[in-house]
């Protein structure tokens, strides 16, 4: 009984058909720390085999070093990452982050345990996760989630071994809402700087062992340490008032009219990176036998929030945030003195409905002092439901940005790079229209992208401004189908920049992912049987530099227009799903043209399975 209390100060509808509540429920909160979104925990068979993490949201083409747990940016732009410490924008994916940590709220002590592995001896990829959560008492969650991505990869010179560690807790009860979490990532990666040849895999005389393929570098290394720390606490205004819950039962609840959110966020980056190269690099500023970088990035965010609730009577028609926020931030490269510096913005959220079908929100944050000063962030969104309803709906997002550029693209030192320069300030301007029709499981959105003084990485892998302005047009797809016992999902991109030189897009890209559904053993054992397919068109894709971690801009040769076909069985039993997966089984049938970057191939056919198993007590 007390959960549902919870569930109630939470306003959430914690019922099923049967009035029975659920064991376990999560959510994140949003990028400014004032509003809960639920996440429904996925115990679903349908895609449990794709567990590969720089797939998910939809990321179906990806610029990748073709290890596990290597470096990765997605060829879909308004899925890149912009992270301001640039150096760890191609493992964003990876990080436990204060933006993406889940908290929970459960009835049972709930475990989770994943474990995929491959069936080679001498080429190890391993994965495991571990998820605990349990509730101290109805209103207080603790739990923790930690990571282990450890490959040896079919190339030399390219093993990873990722660990990521967070531990989170949640209190809420009538007035107060408290979460809190600590991140801490160390990503440990041999770095290859490609295959020296590619002739190697694209020529069949030369096409042996991938094991013996020489690579750029041989004692590479990078070394990538990040610790977060959040917490937000939310004290509620509003007059206490008992609730008549059914015959016996009368609960307190408390009239939520506004809030006051305290938020602190603090983030530490590193990135380590030594090598005994003396060839490989155009430069070698500091010692032409051994490279020791090390770079730094910190800042720490406070924001004071004051929340006011609409009143579903209409004495309050529209949701009012404002917020005031200070971050400290300072950079350090090599034995350089550190940047400083502090930045205050004002922000104010607001939101309403012009109507039962139709919502809107506006949000503008605005830099007033500080190395940022004037730097702005704009949002207007429409939301209009079709039939008063979810499942049918239109939207209309708009996004507007003018920002300084980042302290890592105007400043860097190191052994083989250095970069001192002055650019202008960076507009973007997002225009997304979306369409979602739940019932014929469609969704449908085109996207304008309009870029000014657009910064990029060019040849020689030195940051650029492109000083006009330029657009990008991308339309997405993703249909659902279902015959019988035959259920196919497909994703479309088309992309068209009208500047094909500063970014770099394939103009398609497809993902299908078509399977057989049954159960092996009658109503105890569901089984999934199917291919995973993954495409995109030609395109002069990325370089990639180890010792920035940065990919750059390449002309000497075009990648894509080559198919990667997965095949694939899941299984679910009870509380457990199994899935059987051969990779890239297509391999050696085709021209071989199975490069993910330039000197980059994609790995090879490997078997992988794995097990995913749900535990309460």
């Amino acid at each position: 009984m007390k959960l549902v209390i919870l569930a109630l100060a939470l306003n959430i509808n914690v019922f099923s058909a049967n009035d029975s509540i659920p064991i376990i429920y999560s959510w994140k909160l949003s990028s400014d720390f004032n509003k809960i979104n639920f996440i429904k925990t996925d115990t679903l068979l349908a895609n449990f085999q794709m567990y590969d993490i720089t797939k998910r949201n939809n990321s179906i083409s990806n610029s990748f070093l073709g290890n596990s747990g290597q470096a990765s940016i997605s060829n879909i732009f308004i899925l890149q990452n912009n992270n301001p410490f640039i150096f760890f924008n191609s493992y964003n994916n990876y990080l436990f982050n204060n933006n993406n940590i889940l908290f929970y709220n459960t009835r049972k002590h709930f475990t989770n345990i994943t474990y995929i592995t491959n069936s080679s001896k001498t080429i190890g990829d391993n994965r495991m996760n571990i998820l605990h959560t349990q509730n101290v008492n109805p209103y207080f969650n603790v739990g923790f989630n930690y990571k282990l991505l450890s490959s040896v990869g079919q190339y030399k010179n390219q093993s990873t071994k990722n660990n990521s560690f967070v531990f989170f807790s949640s209190y809420n009860k009538f007035r107060h809402s408290i979460h809190a979490s600590y991140s801490y990532n160390r990503f440990k990666i041999h770095d290859s700087g490609g295959i020296s040849n590619d002739a190697y895999i694209e020529d069949e005389e030369m096409y042996s062992t991938s094991v013996g393929f020489n690579t750029n570098l041989n004692n590479a290394k990078s070394t990538f340490l990040n610790k977060n720390l959040l917490f937000v606490n939310e004290y509620k205004l509003g007059k206490k008032f008992t609730r008549q819950l059914n015959d016996s039962t009368i609960i307190k609840d408390i009239n939520h009219k506004a809030s006051i959110i305290y938020s602190l966020s603090i983030e530490n980056y590193r990135k380590l990176y030594y090598d005994d190269s003396t060839g490989f690099y155009n430069n070698y500023y500091i010692s032409n036998s051994n490279t020791y970088d090390s770079t730094q990035y910190n800042i720490v965010s406070n924001a004071v929030q004051f929340k006011i609730i609409p009143d579903s009577n209409g004495f309050i028609p529209v949701g009012i945030v404002g917020i005031l926020g200070a971050d400290i931030r300072e950079y350090y490269c090599y034995d350089n003195d550190s940047l400083s510096f502090i930045d205050n913005s004002i922000q104010i959220n607001l939101n309403g409905k012009f109507n039962k079908s139709t919502e809107w929100k506006f949000s503008n944050k605005y830099f007033f002092n500080g190395q940022r000063k004037n730097d702005i962030f704009s949002n207007i969104n429409l939301l209009k439901k079709i039939k008063n309803n979810d499942s049918t709906k239109i939207e209309l997002n708009i996004d507007f940005s003018k920002t300084k550029p980042f302290l890592t693209e105007t400043f860097f030192f190191s052994n083989n790079y250095k970069w001192d320069t002055t650019f202008l300030s960076k507009d973007r301007t997002n225009i997304n229209l979306k369409y979602v029709n739940k019932k014929f499981n469609l969704n449908f959105f085109i996207n304008y992208s309009i870029l000014d003084n657009f910064i990029y990485f060019n040849e020689e892998v030195i940051p650029t401004q492109n000083t006009s302005t330029f657009n990008i047009i991308t339309v997405g797809i993703i249909k659902d189908f279902k015959l019988k016992k035959l259920f196919s999902k497909n994703i479309l991109y088309y992309q068209k920049p009208d500047n094909n030189y500063v970014i770099r897009l394939p103009e398609i890209c497809y993902y299908n992912s078509s399977y057989i559904e049954f159960f092996l053993i009658k109503n105890i054992l569901k089984t999934q049987i199917g291919l995973d397919i993954y495409y995109n068109t030609s395109f002069y894709g990325y370089s990639y530099s180890p010792a920035t971690s940065m990919f750059y801009l390449q002309n000497e040769k075009e990648i894509g227009n080559y198919p990667y076909v997965d095949v694939f069985m899941n299984f679910k039993l009870k509380r457990a799903r199994f899935f059987i997966k051969y990779e890239h089984a297509n391999h050696n049938i085709l021209e071989r043209r199975y490069f993910l970057a330039y000197h980059y191939p994609s790995q090879e056919r490997m078997l992988k399975v794995g097990i995913s198993w749900n535990f309460y007590d």
